[in-house]
């Protein structure tokens, strides 16, 4: 610790002398200035030519890959790293290419000699007293490797700060080494030599060390303006190494400096002032030949002068112009008045193949559909996070909360998990969960403790919000390393959040992970047109200036647009939700309106309402998604296969089934097609082998090229988790 202290000190005393001579050089360089100005004046002149001398302190740190030992000792444990101030002193050349751009090279000499310590107490001996005790030793590995650093680099100019990065290039000069060891306990050991310490080996030169290391160095700096032509320069600047010292245990040197420099500036290039000034007159002259008034610009004459004086450039920019006035005699004949602005536009349906037609009503079609909506055991978290993504409802009352009310769709359920959880175990008092936390190795180093309290937030939750005994609530025990047991491996960010979660583990899971059943509601089948066009072109204005588009369905928002000039046709597709409420909801109307405003300021409206018709097909669906696969799987566990059975046990004659398979959009499409249609292949030979008369209309897979019902997206860990199932519909007629 003493070395370290003494050079530290060393160091702040010659950054004190550097500024103490800095300060007395800003006084006695240029006798004509009264004061020193610690920042460059407004205008004044450009010295393209800096070159500087200085010194500083500098940061060294020594890391290596954990595989560099002691050197004749092999029995030594690895090195890791060690840091150390050091002083430099360097030199630099500053060409500024402009105001605010310029080119910095650098030269420093820097002393580097560090000592790298390990400790070790794997060997056993006697102490003292006889007894069997480690020997605990400290190895030691002195490392001499003197250096000069040049530095080619860009450098950014905004007033007195500068930025600067490039690229750097190190020489070393005779690295040598060392290598000793010293025991600290028990007293009563020493080395062969009488002595608790030892030399390994002496100082000598590092024979396979590369004397070139070529790096990145980025900093800034401030100038303090002295005097016109001498600046004042403190800098914090970092340099990172790209390649290794010595190959064995990858040693490199990174550093940090902080330095103080005095630059000399050379040349002069002068400040240049642009000055500009309009002298204009008027002239009047009548003309009996015409009625009204005429004005005529005149011939504009440019004149440039140009003034210097010691060090600024002044251009003076004149303009002379005489313009014209000519007034007429003769009777003024009124323009015509401008025509009121009319708004007017038709609406077409477009068709599967693009054709248009005059667009009279919206038509929307819907199904009775039975299903049973899978729950998914587990909850999401984010990056390095113990509280659930803002995704999720939490309450902070459960009065009030029911699964009937839940909508019939998979992701909006999923967000009410724990309240699906918490209600189902206040309605079940014997039933026990448990909960394992779960971190992502890549990107949270599968830390247990993270994982533990995503877990007791969960726990918290249940207990507080649900009443739910904490006694009923087990937490996993923890493993070393506390990633998912069956980890989702893309090493994209998708894959990273699919493994930060807590899993809901239960003894009972026909209560508790039981899917949540939706009988006879209807699902949206298909809406006419899907797509629909707006034409303006049959408004007539004298000149348009700008023009507003607004469609709406009741209060929800279809389109808005505001546009300059004409209006323009304008195709739009009928949002799924949109279309799904206008089934559902009372009968209304979508309304289309436009506003155009003309050149004068005039504007006209027009509006058009087009009435939605809704109808129900003679068809009745049930459908069963069955539990996610695991990733890459496509086996039926036992789970599925009661669910199917039960399922399809009061098949009749007149039904028909599909089985459709489907992925995430993770990993190779290649290698997920074929997955998804192995899922389904599995899922049909089980149907048939139940019942070999089934008639089976669609068996096929079709990966993430299409969603599941109730996926929209494939953005949230449960949407991709989800779609890693195989679905089956059973069609009915319904009367």
């Amino acid at each position: 610790m003493t070395l370290p202290i003494i050079r530290f000190v060393g160091v702040r005393v010659y950054l004190a002398l550097l500024v103490c001579i800095g300060a007395a050089l800003s006084f006695d360089c240029d006798a004509q200035d009264t004061l020193p100005s610690p920042k460059k004046p407004a205008i004044a002149p450009r010295i393209p030519l800096w070159i500087g001398f200085g010194g500083g302190i500098n940061y060294l740190q020594f890391s290596t890959d954990g595989n560099l030992r002691c050197l004749g000792d092999p029995a030594c444990p690895v090195y890791n790293g060690a840091g150390i101030f050091t002083p430099l002193f360097g030199g630099s050349f500053d060409w500024r290419l402009s105001g605010s751009l310029g080119l910095l090279l650098r030269a420093n000499y820097n002393l580097a000699n560090v000592s790298l310590t390990a400790e070790d107490n794997r060997a056993k001996t006697f102490d003292g007293s006889g007894n069997i005790v480690p020997l605990v030793r400290r190895h030691s590995l002195e490392i001499s490797a003197p250096h000069i650093s040049f530095d080619i680099l860009a450098d950014i100019i905004l007033d007195n700060i500068r930025f600067f990065g490039g690229g750097n290039a190190t020489f070393l000069f005779a690295p040598k080494w060392s290598s000793n060891s010293t025991i600290l306990s028990p007293g009563n050991v020493t080395f062969g030599n009488n002595r608790r310490d030892t030399l390994f080996l002496p100082e000598t030169k590092i024979t396979d060390a590369s004397s070139y290391q070529p790096g990145i160095t980025a900093g800034f700096g401030y100038d303090f303006y002295l005097n016109q032509k001498l600046i004042l320069t403190p800098e914090v600047c970092g340099t990172l190494p790209l390649s290794s010292i010595i190959k064995v245990g990858n040693l490199k040197k990174s550093s940090v400096a902080l330095s103080l420099s005095l630059r000399f500036g050379s040349g002069l290039v002068k400040t240049e002032v642009k000055r500009f000034q309009r002298l204009f007159d008027t002239v009047t002259i009548q003309n009996p030949t015409f009625a009204g008034t005429r004005f005529s610009f005149g011939k504009n004459i440019m004149q440039i002068d140009v003034n210097e004086t010691d060090d600024t450039r002044i251009i003076t920019e004149t303009t002379m112009r005489r313009d014209t006035v000519t007034v007429g005699t003769k009777k003024v004949v009124e323009p015509p008045k401008p025509i009121d602005p009319t708004a007017s536009f038709s609406v077409y349906g477009i068709n599967g193949n693009e054709a248009k037609s005059p667009l009279t009503e919206f038509l929307v079609r819907g199904r009775f559909v039975t299903e049973a909506f899978p729950l998914l055991p587990m909850l999401f978290f984010e990056n390095n996070s113990s509280t659930p993504a803002k995704r999720y409802h939490l309450l902070a009352s459960s009065e009030g909360f029911s699964e009937d009310k839940l909508p019939p769709h998979v992701l909006d359920q999923h967000k009410e998990i724990l309240n699906i959880i918490g209600k189902r175990m206040s309605d079940n008092p014997k039933t026990e969960i448990t909960l394992r936390g779960t971190a992502d190795e890549t990107t949270e180093n599968a830390d247990c403790h993270l994982a533990e309290s995503r877990a007791r937030y969960v726990k918290d939750y249940l207990s507080t919000v649900w009443g739910v005994a904490e006694s009923r609530i087990k937490l996993a025990r923890l493993r070393r390393k506390c990633e998912p047991e069956s980890p989702t491996t893309s090493q994209v960010e998708a894959g990273y959040a699919e493994n930060r979660r807590v899993e809901i583990e239960s003894d009972d899971d026909e209560t508790l992970l039981a899917p949540v059943l939706r009988a006879k509601y209807i699902e949206l089948s298909s809406a006419v047109p899907e797509k629909f066009e707006i034409d303006p072109s049959a408004s007539i204005v004298d000149k348009f200036q700008s023009w507003e588009l607004s469609v709406k369905y009741k209060k929800a928002i279809i389109a808005t647009e505001i546009g300059k000039g004409a209006p323009i046709s304008k195709q739009i597709t009928l949002p799924y939700d949109i279309a799904r409420s206008m089934h559902t909801d009372e009968a209304g109307t979508v309304d289309i309106a436009m506003l155009i405003t003309d050149g004068n300021g005039k504007t006209a409206n027009h509006e058009i309402e087009i009435p939605v018709k809704r109808d129900t097909v003679r068809q009745a669906i049930a459908r069963l998604s069955l539990m996610h696969f695991q990733v890459l799987k496509d086996k039926l566990n036992r789970a599925a296969k009661a669910a199917i059975k039960r399922f399809i046990s009061d098949l009749g004659d007149d039904a028909t089934v599909s089985v459709v398979g489907y992925t995430d959009n993770l990993g190779d499409q290649e290698l997920n097609s074929r997955l998804s249609s192995r899922r389904a292949e599995e899922v049909t030979n089980y149907i048939k082998f139940l019942k070999p008369s089934v008639k089976i209309t669609r068996n096929e897979g079709v990966a993430s090229t299409k969603y599941p019902p109730g996926i929209t997206s494939h953005e949230l860990p449960e949407s991709r988790i989800l779609s890693r199932t195989v679905q089956i519909e059973i069609i009915r007629n319904w009367w």
